[in-house]
């Protein structure tokens, strides 16, 4: 008998676990997209500045993350479906100025829009 049977064996009569197996697959799945949603918002808000360009930010690859999934998520996250999904609201004056004031690269049209921005 390896150890976690052997711990195992002293939690069960001391807790009574009353699931079925659907409840409990349920309840991990939702425990790890929880945990992957928190972590991916912990990552775009390290990375994510507003005096930064979205080339720029693809430019700056995390370690352990390859290129091609990290310009999907930074694309991901420069869409306007996200940013109203994950505010709950439209994208304010100041937001909607930003992205009709950039080219498709994230850069600035001009020096005076980045100056306003």
């Amino acid at each position: 008998m390896n150890h976690s049977e052997n711990n195992v064996k002293k939690l069960k009569p001391k807790f009574s676990f009353k699931t079925t197996e659907s409840n409990a697959r349920q309840h991990i799945y939702k425990s790890i997209e929880n945990k992957w949603v928190a972590k991916k918002n912990n990552l775009w808000k390290l990375v994510d500045d507003p005096l930064k360009s979205k080339v720029e930010i693809i430019d700056n690859v995390p370690n352990r993350i390859p290129r091609d999934q990290w310009i999907s998520f930074v694309d991901y996250q420069y869409k306007d479906s996200t940013k109203m999904a994950e505010t709950g609201q439209r994208p304010g004056r100041a937001q909607i100025y930003i992205a009709t004031h950039k080219n498709k690269d994230g850069v600035y049209v001009n020096e005076a829009a980045k100056k306003y921005a």
